[in-house]
């Protein structure tokens, strides 16, 4: 997946890197939005690809990452 500056990631790449910047940060999961946004738009294209059945250490159930999309329409999902 590409994300907003062009690079292309994993889920599992964007969880190190969500990791490593909530602990540069003190855990202020604000400082790493846009970790925590490429991270569920990657999660949300796998499922939607893969369906049901996909599976990543990465991501949350699939039930979760489209509550999340629900609630941030800004995530440009979709």
């Amino acid at each position: 997946m590409a994300g907003d500056d062009g690079a292309t990631y994993t889920s599992g790449s964007l969880a190190c890197a969500l990791q490593s910047c909530l602990a540069s940060n003190t855990y202020n999961q604000e400082k790493c939005d846009k970790f925590v946004k490429e991270l569920y738009r990657c999660c949300y294209e796998m499922y939607k690809k893969e369906g049901r059945n996909a599976e990543s250490t990465a991501c949350p159930m699939q039930n979760v990452v489209e509550g999340w999309v629900k609630r941030h329409p800004d995530a440009n999902v979709g």
